[in-house]
């Protein structure tokens, strides 16, 4: 990334310019052309972003248009030429502000239709098959959309980290539900356990700061098929050696899966 050094104003929107460009539909390529824009706050031509960037300028012309249509980017003339810069930080704020008004606004419009909708007395269970290569991803991302305040994890820890769980998957979702306050209770097969201190994933080895609660399982319990438990769904993931995912969506599978987790909670050793 190209540190803005002359404009200190634009110091927040470097912080997560990707994923607000990444709102507002840019793709990676449009965010990098973006970049070596803010740290040019007084203009840069073609020429010289083609050679910084090493990408044709037709290319880079292609990014400009589409930056400049949402928005962001303005033209000048100079003695020399076209120059490029990023619009104002107040300019950029309020088109920030507009997409975020624009996604409430589609949210609570949302709301109310699912609402108007007949309601069925019946509940039905869903199975939803995962994508191999995103299957924690996704059942971590359900997770946290659920709001649920605890969820329980059956988790063979060695066979899944750093394999079927990318590092940083597993380190967003750490972060994230302890930013939202989602605490969990860990259930970990005796074969299957790894070092806190050695796994920076794991964040820090203090349990309590870190939400969660560990036991381990009596020794002839064991596993390489992690599941957690959530409100009413229980994801599932695989190791390597069958790579796969799945939700399933049923409130009896729940609540059995749930009864059987506490009891072995009751018969494992807390995690000195």
């Amino acid at each position: 990334m190209y540190i803005c050094r002359r404009n200190p104003t634009y110091a927040p929107l470097l912080m997560d310019h990707q994923n607000f460009l990444k709102q507002l539909d840019c793709s990676r390529e449009e965010s990098q052309t973006f970049d070596v824009l803010l740290s040019h706050p007084e203009g840069i031509s073609v020429v010289v972003l083609a050679k910084k960037l090493n990408k044709p300028r037709a290319t880079l012309y292609d990014h400009l248009n589409v930056l400049t249509e949402k928005g962001l980017v303005k033209k000048g003339l100079t003695e020399h030429g076209s120059v490029f810069y990023p619009e104002g930080h107040q300019t950029i704020r309020s088109i920030f502000d507009e997409r975020a008004k624009s996604v409430t606004h589609a949210g609570i419009l949302l709301e109310d239709r699912l609402r108007a909708r007949p309601q069925s007395n019946a509940y039905n269970p869903r199975f939803t098959i995962l994508d191999n290569q995103n299957a924690a991803e996704k059942i971590f991302r359900d997770v946290l959309r659920s709001r649920t305040k605890e969820s329980l994890w059956f988790w063979p820890a060695k066979a899944l980290f750093h394999k079927s769980v990318p590092d940083e998957v597993f380190n967003h979702w750490h972060h994230e539900r302890i930013r939202r306050n989602m605490h969990v209770r860990v259930l970990w097969p005796h074969k299957q356990q790894v070092c806190l201190a050695g796994n920076d994933i794991l964040g820090s080895g203090n349990n309590k700061e870190s939400l969660r609660k560990i036991r381990i399982l009596p020794g002839p319990i064991d596993a390489t098929m992690g599941y957690g438990i959530y409100e009413n769904k229980v994801g599932f993931i695989s190791s390597t050696r069958e790579n796969y995912g799945f939700i399933v969506d049923s409130k009896e599978l729940a609540e059995t899966l749930r009864n059987q987790f506490e009891f072995l909670w009751k018969i494992s050793q807390t995690r000195k």
